[in-house]
């Protein structure tokens, strides 16, 4: 368009983006402006796991003040955390297991201090967030909120979550969705503060004529996105590969690192319906610089499968950041072991069936 024309002006850790029209036509036009913005989920390396120092980002907000509860609680979870890291990652992992997300929470701001989300157990991202910077201050590590964009998976919307200073750098989590030392790329900060960040959708018009906005709108969509591949490698495996129906067997998960940056996440097992995990079936791990670790879950096989007939079935573990490892696991009754033939001394012939009752239980077998 004729006389259009735009900067982009740095103000902090920000940015304003002014647009120039000199010469717009007559009447109501409809325009597009289109933003491009990149994002580097493995920027935010953690090469010291330390807690930082910034007494700015540990002095208590109006919305992160920790009550007596939040800091005892806090303290409880770090205690023994051989890292600032570990104490972040027990920290987030504690909030997402026991803080229930929910739309319905009163937006009141009385309701959203730290303390109140401690009492009531629930929260949208705003609640989680000021909890989440109110204990990770209370266990002694600089923490302030981050305000933005993400994607749920099924819509864009306005989002919160936090930043914890490791050594000299800022580290991202986001205890709502249990994304530790990383957010997936679709986060697009807008704001951070050390209490409450804020963020508007705003623009600011100056001409000398009757120019103006009628409306404007906002829509958000990804261009292009990349894997987590060569940043964590992680591998599924069973014992025993193969289970009789109703039985116990241990899922297990080797995690290997083989950056030069340290890295915290969950590891979720995910099972088919009719399977039933022992326990909890997120479980967080923290390594460092070319380490590896081995997770383990209790499960029982699915209970109903018929005599004879084998299944297979594929699960796995979905493990930070968003790497799924997968592998096949068989059950089957197994009441015919094996089978054999050969001749007898007198040259006839015999048929030799091996029966093996894997369930436990009384059965019958027709020979």
């Amino acid at each position: 368009a004729c006389g259009l024309g735009h900067e982009i002006l740095e103000q902090g850790e920000g940015r304003l983006l002014v647009i120039t029209w000199t010469d717009p036509p007559a009447g109501t036009l409809p325009y597009e402006i289109e933003i491009v913005v990149s994002r580097d989920v493995f920027s935010s390396t953690v090469s010291d796991p330390t807690a930082g120092s910034d007494d700015g980002f540990m002095k208590p907000g109006t919305l992160t003040k920790p009550s007596a509860a939040v800091k005892k609680q806090a303290q409880a979870i770090a205690k023994g955390a051989g890292t600032g890291l570990e104490a972040v990652a027990r920290i987030a992992a504690w909030i997402h297991a026991n803080v229930e997300y929910d739309l319905a929470y009163s937006q009141d701001k009385a309701d959203k201090t730290a303390g109140k989300v401690m009492e009531a157990r629930r929260g949208t991202c705003d609640e989680i967030s000021h909890l989440f910077i109110a204990m990770a201050r209370a266990a002694g590590i600089p923490a302030r909120e981050v305000s933005g964009l993400a994607y749920t998976g099924a819509v864009w919307g306005f989002h919160s979550w936090s930043e914890v200073l490791l050594g000299s750098r800022w580290v991202p989590v986001d205890a709502t969705n249990l994304q530790i030392g990383w957010v997936d790329a679709t986060h697009v900060a807008f704001a951070r503060d050390f209490d409450d960040a804020k963020f508007t959708q705003s623009m600011e018009f100056m001409s000398t004529g009757t120019f103006k906005v009628l409306s404007h709108e906002m829509d958000a969509r990804i261009m292009k996105a990349s894997t987590a591949k060569g940043r964590i490698e992680a591998k599924m495996s069973y014992d025993p590969a193969s289970v009789p129906p109703g039985q116990p067997f241990t899922a297990k998960l080797s995690v290997e690192n083989p950056t030069l940056s340290w890295i915290a996440g969950p590891a979720r097992l995910v099972v088919p319906e009719g399977f039933a995990i022992e326990g909890d079936a997120i479980q967080i791990f923290v390594l460092q610089p070319h380490a590896k670790v081995d997770l383990s879950w209790k499960v029982r096989a699915i209970a109903t499968a018929e005599p004879g007939v084998t299944y297979t079935y594929r699960m796995g573990a979905v493990t930070s950041p968003q790497l799924v490892a997968d592998a096949d696991l068989v059950v089957a009754s197994g009441i015919i072991a094996g089978v054999d033939a050969l001749l007898d001394g007198a040259g006839a012939a015999v048929t030799s069936v091996t029966l093996k009752n894997a369930l436990g239980e009384p059965a019958a077998a027709r020979v």
